[in-house]
């Protein structure tokens, strides 16, 4: 059986590994149903700035398409024993340019190793 991610979760920054400017706070709202993973985060920034992002995913391992800031990203979710991994892609660069892929991984387990459920 998968964990259930239902819940508020906020993000333990110190035990982060994060590219770019660390944020002051990221909370993640989880209302799993199924294989359905919907999750919104809120990201406070260091200047007390706040960004809203929801995220759509499926646990399947089918690719979904969600745009975040105004750009698409394809993403997998999968289960790997009790962590689920989570792959996205997003093409990046200025019109006119080469484009770059970003691939961005991540991996969530429910054994609070750095992220607390609130």
């Amino acid at each position: 059986m998968n964990p259930n991610f239902n819940g508020v979760w906020k993000a333990d920054l110190q035990k982060s590994k994060l590219l770019g400017p660390m944020p002051e706070a990221l909370v993640a709202e989880i209302k799993e149903a199924g294989e359905e993973l919907p999750t919104e985060m809120l990201i406070t920034k260091g200047d007390g700035r706040e960004d809203r992002l929801l995220f759509k995913g499926r646990t399947s391992g089918e690719e979904v398409t969600n745009v975040v800031q105004g750009v698409k990203m394809r993403s997998r979710l999968q289960w790997m024993s009790n962590e689920l991994l989570i792959e996205s892609r997003v093409n990046v660069g200025a019109p006119g340019a080469l484009p770059r892929l970003l691939v961005a991984l991540g991996r969530w387990s429910n054994a609070y190793h750095g992220t607390s459920r609130r």
